[in-house]
């Protein structure tokens, strides 16, 4: 006799993460009802895997179709059962270069000033458009970065954009950048 803990097998699917791992799960897309609103752009999918499978937020996983995505966490606690948990997932789209200010002593003076950037590689992420920056009188755009990369204020990201504001949230890192 199936076991609850069986039900719904059939609709997990074999899956990797960014780094190798192999785990079963379901990806299906985020329903309608679910209060998206405008707070993110690119479509969202829900990743429903066994608590103990050792995924956790932050982590990149492929979709089946081989696209990487980053998990966060879905919200709440009732989303995280005995058989069950439940990520958000966001569309990684792209490769971002970054690097970061590295104060030296000049040589003959001794004081300290910045004048090197230090290549930091590259992180998988997706850039988000917010908008124009509205504080300040240049047209620059405003993006919102995803990622799961440990990026600091100031930062530059793709040689053009610095960081700006960084928050900590649903177990990933929400940049914005300028």
């Amino acid at each position: 006799m199936p076991e609850l803990s069986e039900l719904g097998q059939k609709f997990r699917q074999r899956l990797r993460t960014v780094d190798g791992r192999h785990f079963y799960g379901a990806i299906s897309l985020l329903p309608e009802t679910a209060g998206r609103g405008n707070t993110f752009y690119t479509p969202r999918r829900v990743l429903n895997v066994r608590p103990s499978c050792g995924i956790n937020a932050g982590d990149m996983i492929y979709d089946t179709s081989g696209r990487v995505m980053l998990a966060a966490w879905a919200g709440d606690d009732e989303a995280q059962g005995a058989f069950s948990a439940l990520f958000k997932l966001f569309d990684l789209d792209q490769q971002l270069v970054w690097s970061r200010s590295v104060t030296v002593a000049d040589p003959v003076t001794g004081l300290m000033r910045d004048t090197t950037s230090q290549a930091l590689g590259t992180f998988w992420g997706t850039l988000e458009l917010l908008g124009p920056d509205i504080t300040s009188l240049s047209a620059l755009s405003r993006y919102r970065v995803l990622c799961s990369a440990a990026i600091q204020l100031n930062d530059r990201i793709n040689g053009t954009l610095t960081v700006r504001r960084i928050e900590h949230a649903m177990g990933i890192t929400i940049a914005e950048v300028a």
